[in-house]
């Protein structure tokens, strides 16, 4: 068991402390700033869209075997539509109520609920190809040639209730919004993890 965790399994702690350090500094430090609350369209908030954008565009041009672009290509969709999640799909553009930092819903447009269409559109699109081009076939072909980066996804599944509750129950717009940058450096990083191991495999 033990020559099997060490084959496919990194237990390096190293990166996934430095991610949890950098999280917990940037939140002490802001609040001792005064920084309690984060608006929509923040400095913090556009920083979580750099790291999307930043991942999408690593996907996409990514030297990679040609046999593993599609796992690439599929991550770069959903990396996507996470990053027009925090752009509310568009609606950051056009739809701020005046005066406010809040922004009308899509069904105060009377065209509006054909945006919820085209996302399903996509998100079903996304699948479609990920099917069409044996996607999750590849990826588990990718986990048993390279090593689990356990702390790291452990880091990425424990920051998504934290996430949760901070906005659902404490109502903090402060952890909320850098939990949510630090799950986005996760997913990027992994994805840039992944890339690496398969040039040495």
């Amino acid at each position: 068991m033990s020559d099997f965790l060490k084959k496919y399994v990194n237990f390096n702690f190293k990166s996934t402390a430095i991610f949890i350090v950098l999280t917990v500094v940037v939140i002490f430090g802001l609040k001792l700033l005064g920084v309690h609350e984060i608006p929509e369209n923040s400095l913090l908030e556009n920083t979580q869209l750099i790291v999307l954008v930043g991942g999408v565009l690593f996907c996409l041009f990514s030297k990679i075997d040609k046999e593993y672009k599609p796992i690439n290509i599929f991550f770069a969709l959903i990396i996507f539509l996470l990053a027009m999640r925090e752009i509310s799909y568009g609606r950051v553009f056009f739809a701020q109520i005046l005066g406010t930092n809040d922004f009308y819903h899509w069904s105060h447009y009377k065209y509006g609920y054909l945006a919820h269409i085209i996302i399903g559109i996509y998100i079903a699109g996304t699948f479609v190809y990920a099917l069409l081009k044996k996607v999750f076939v590849k990826i588990w072909e990718v986990l048993q040639k390279t090593q689990f980066p356990f702390w790291n996804v452990l880091l990425l599944l424990t920051a998504i209730p934290v996430q949760m509750l901070a906005e659902k129950r404490f109502h903090s717009t402060l952890v909320e919004e850098m939990v949510e940058l630090l799950m986005y450096c996760l997913i990027v990083y992994m994805v840039v993890l992944y890339n690496k191991y398969l040039k040495k495999v």
